[in-house]
């Protein structure tokens, strides 16, 4: 499973370049450079895929309120692929067009029809597998 083009992540962009430019200053050749590179992009990816699921699994207890990207409007990954979802589009299209106007019960609908639907698990599949091509070991063993 990979993620969707429209799920890359600007912040991703920075996490790879650092990692990337510090194998290089290191001395890391092109192989581990480029292993570095994409360990940072998809470490990144993993690390927003659970912040964007946080906000409609969240709880007091992590400190981690929810529904605060819908809240200000921001989409991410479990509602974008909702929204791929002919079903769960026609459900969810009349509460986002309210935009600015959507209520908290709005909000937690949105969140129910989420977490009842397959999109938080295929949320963490996505995650799952950010994390997989994480793996960095097969590149630096001697």
């Amino acid at each position: 499973m990979e993620l969707p083009s429209w799920g890359r992540y600007r912040t991703a962009a920075l996490f790879r370049l650092a990692a990337e430019e510090g194998a290089h200053f290191a001395g890391g050749n092109a192989e581990q450079s480029t292993a570095l590179a994409n360990f940072g992009e998809n470490l990144e990816i993993a690390f927003q895929i659970v912040d964007d699921l946080l906000d409609y699994t969240g709880s007091a207890k992590l400190n981690k309120p929810t529904l605060e990207d819908l809240a200000t409007g921001v989409y991410s990954l479990p509602l974008l692929l909702a929204l791929d979802q002919p079903e769960l589009k026609t459900k969810l299209l009349p509460i986002l067009n309210k935009k600015r106007q959507m209520s908290v019960s709005d909000m937690q609908l949105i969140q129910e029809i989420l977490v009842n639907s397959a999109v938080i698990e295929k949320s963490r599949k996505l995650r799952k597998n950010m994390l997989k091509s994480s793996r960095l070991l097969r590149h630096f063993s001697k």
